[in-house]
């Protein structure tokens, strides 16, 4: 085979800038500046860069009637300059895009990028209910002065969205604080440790013609599967649990799945966090 043949049967093949052609959306939040603010290590930025390098390594078999097409849609200097402006910019680009194409994957840096990614996808919605599902060992409801990785639920809690769930799997106890754990006001939370099987029984009551958003914090999965994470986790959610949870949300009408945190600087020469990363994204696209 060929350097060419080779590419040729790669998921790099079809990407595209042909908005006609496309049908699988991947829109990246390359900035970290958002995990640093919450004393996490820098080095997410490269996150969307690294994962998307290995998935256009992957074999294009199971996609050869779709391709893909990619966005930048946050950007660091003006993060740097006025966070809170910045999200909103970051909000108003994603915006653009949905309603375009079959399928989104939103790759982030730090946690933080989930904020402006639910706010366009509430204010496209409309009045109809937005379901999220946070796979998580950190709830991200933290009451803090400023945004940042830890903040981003809370921060969508403030703008008193009509009708959300949140679900949040693989939460620890000591990877929270009494603040962290306060009631939201708008947003209908329940929250469930890893393991605790009424969180399956709960996802299988949504309806099935529901809009579902999938995030997971790479830093829910366990250390033996993703050390490549600023808080790297002793007791995670294993990847074959990660890939019940994607299954089930693939049955419903309407979904997207979102990927954060993840650190490339931190993983191992085998790349073996992005490569889970990837295989998950891989089985959600099928």
């Amino acid at each position: 085979m060929t350097k060419n043949e080779r590419f040729n049967d790669s998921i790099g093949a079809l990407f595209t800038d042909d908005l006609e052609l496309a049908k699988i959306c991947i829109l990246k939040s390359s900035t970290d500046i958002g995990v640093r603010r919450n004393l996490g290590r820098a080095g997410s930025r490269f996150s969307p860069k690294s994962i998307v390098n290995i998935l256009k390594k992957m074999t294009n078999t199971d996609f050869t009637d779709s391709h893909f097409i990619e966005y930048e849609v946050s950007n660091e200097q003006s993060e740097a300059k006025n966070f809170e402006d910045a999200q909103l910019l970051e909000s108003s680009k994603i915006q653009k895009h949905i309603g375009k194409f079959n399928k989104y994957i939103h790759i982030g840096g730090g946690h933080d990028h989930v904020f402006p990614m639910l706010k366009s996808i509430i204010e496209t919605l409309k009045q109809k209910e937005l379901y999220i599902i946070n796979i998580d060992a950190h709830l991200d409801t933290r009451v803090d002065m400023q945004r940042h990785s830890g903040t981003p639920f809370r921060d969508i809690d403030k703008l008193k969205p009509k009708s959300a769930y949140l679900y949040q799997y693989g939460i620890h106890n000591f990877s929270n604080s009494h603040k962290t754990k306060t009631e939201l006001s708008h947003i209908n939370q329940k929250v469930f440790p890893k393991g605790d099987k009424r969180f399956f029984d709960e996802i299988s009551k949504i309806p099935k013609d529901s809009f579902v958003f999938l995030s997971l914090d790479a830093d829910a999965l366990d250390s033996s599967q993703m050390q490549a994470v600023s808080a790297v986790n002793p007791n995670g959610v294993e990847l074959e649990q990660m890939r019940d949870i994607i299954e089930l949300v693939k049955e419903f009408k309407e979904s997207m799945f979102g990927v954060y945190e993840y650190n490339p600087i931190y993983d191992d020469l085998s790349q073996k966090g992005a490569k889970n990363i990837c295989s998950l994204i891989y089985q959600y696209l099928l």
